[in-house]
């Protein structure tokens, strides 16, 4: 089975944050998107606890600053995703 490479917009918190816990869970790659840096790195660091990250997790995150609502914006985010993991698979 091919490891699935997700972006999620919000990531920081809430349904956001709760979605890339699963996937991660599930071992996917996950490239998180907020507007804020440091409350991406937060929920990294977060993620990372033992309990929620099977494999390391340094090697499946991807934080990535920016606002989804920025037109030019979403396609550096895709962009950056497919350079880090090779593909995305769901948005």
């Amino acid at each position: 089975m091919t490891t699935q490479t997700v972006i999620i917009t919000g990531a920081a918190t809430g349904l956001g944050y709760a979605i890339a816990e699963a996937f991660l869970h599930n071992q996917a790659n996950v490239v998180l998107n907020g507007r804020t840096f440091s409350k991406l790195e937060m929920a990294a660091q977060k993620l990372a606890r033992p309990v929620h990250v099977v494999s390391p997790l340094a090697n499946r995150v991807h934080l990535v600053t920016g606002d989804i609502t920025d037109p030019t914006f979403a396609p550096k985010l895709v962009e950056e995703a497919v350079s880090r993991f090779g593909r995305v698979d769901v948005l």
